[in-house]
């Protein structure tokens, strides 16, 4: 049977205007050497759209949720509770740390269940991570509501789930720090690439470590920062 071409998707379009902007990027830079020019613009408007005070491109979706890992600190000897029913990239950049995940049982429209998470916790539990599977926004109010009282930190996937509202907020908002991918399927498309959003200044530096260690990190990590 033949492929009907005529009512076929595709994403993203691609138009005269694209690839102007394209060829013309390419005469001054492929790489994020330091926060300037469109990456610059880019990461100044994804942050401003999601409220958060601090964004960073990164070369891949499964390299931005590595650099979460890498910003929170998680080590040999702790534990992050993640959804079992997920992208195996939400999980796997974690076995780079050491640390163990804990996979979790989902809800009914196929999210991490907060009630199962609850049971899951104990002293070695460092973080939560959650994806909104399929666009689908998880119940991230009581997810939040849990690592707070268990001081956890909470940690978003929204590879799926670019511009998803739960209660009238943006999924990506809630987390301590969180992760999209800009993948070409993706609603916000690089072609290929990822971008984490914080409020919190240590998790974003300690996020620039992992991928741009060189001038990215001297231009915006204090020379009196231990960290350097």
């Amino acid at each position: 049977m033949k492929e009907n071409k005529k009512h076929q998707l595709i994403w993203p379009k691609i138009n005269k205007k694209i690839e102007n902007a394209v060829l013309a990027q390419l005469k001054k830079s492929i790489s994020i050497y330091n926060k300037s020019d469109i990456f610059e613009r880019f990461e100044n408007k994804f942050a401003k759209y999601y409220n958060r005070k601090f964004s960073l491109l990164c070369n891949s979706g499964t390299t931005a949720i590595h650099s979460m890992f890498v910003a929170i600190n998680i080590k040999s000897g702790d534990e992050v509770i993640c959804p079992a029913y997920t992208f195996f990239a939400t999980v796997t950049p974690i076995l780079f740390t050491g640390a163990k995940p804990i996979l979790c049982d989902c809800d009914e429209n196929g999210n991490i269940s907060p009630s199962e998470i609850e049971k899951k916790i104990n002293k070695k539990t460092k973080a939560v991570i959650v994806t909104h599977m399929w666009g689908v926004p998880a119940q991230i109010d009581k997810i939040k509501e849990i690592c707070k009282k268990n001081k956890i930190t909470l940690l978003e996937d929204c590879s799926h789930a670019h511009g998803a509202i739960y209660k009238k907020r943006l999924v990506g908002s809630f987390g301590d720090i969180s992760a999209w991918s800009l993948q070409g399927s993706k609603n916000i498309t690089g072609g290929e690439g990822g971008i984490i959003t914080t409020n919190n200044k240590k998790l974003y530096e300690r996020a620039l470590l992992l991928g741009h260690y060189n001038k990215r990190c001297f231009q915006e990590i204090s020379s009196k920062n231990k960290l350097t």
